[in-house]
């Protein structure tokens, strides 16, 4: 059976997963800002937000999430298609601009 993304068509109806990646002083105010950004989602495992991915795990990620439906990019909705790239939102497609809406830049 193949992979399907979740149905949630909102944001505040969603699970929003996230993680911080750093012990730098910088990095970790930075993850507080996304993450009080996200506090308030709430429902199904819809959305997975991630600063300083690594390229090798975008990748994978990538081909999971487009084949299951969903849409992967950076921060500012482009689809990631380079390495260089390691800012990463991945959702079932119906939040993703409403998700991004929300983020800080």
């Amino acid at each position: 059976m193949p992979l399907r993304v979740d149905g949630t068509d909102r944001v505040d109806r969603a699970v929003v997963v996230s993680q911080v990646q750093s012990s730098d002083r910088a990095g970790i105010h930075e993850f507080v800002v996304l993450f009080e950004a996200l506090m308030n989602a709430a429902g199904h495992l819809t959305a997975y937000v991630e600063r300083a991915m690594a390229p090798w795990d975008i990748t994978a990620g990538q081909l999971l999430v487009e084949e299951a439906g969903g849409r992967l990019t950076d921060f500012a909705g482009a689809r990631v298609a380079e390495p260089g790239t390691t800012d990463v939102v991945a959702t079932n497609g119906a939040v993703h601009d409403e998700l991004l809406g929300v983020l800080p830049r």
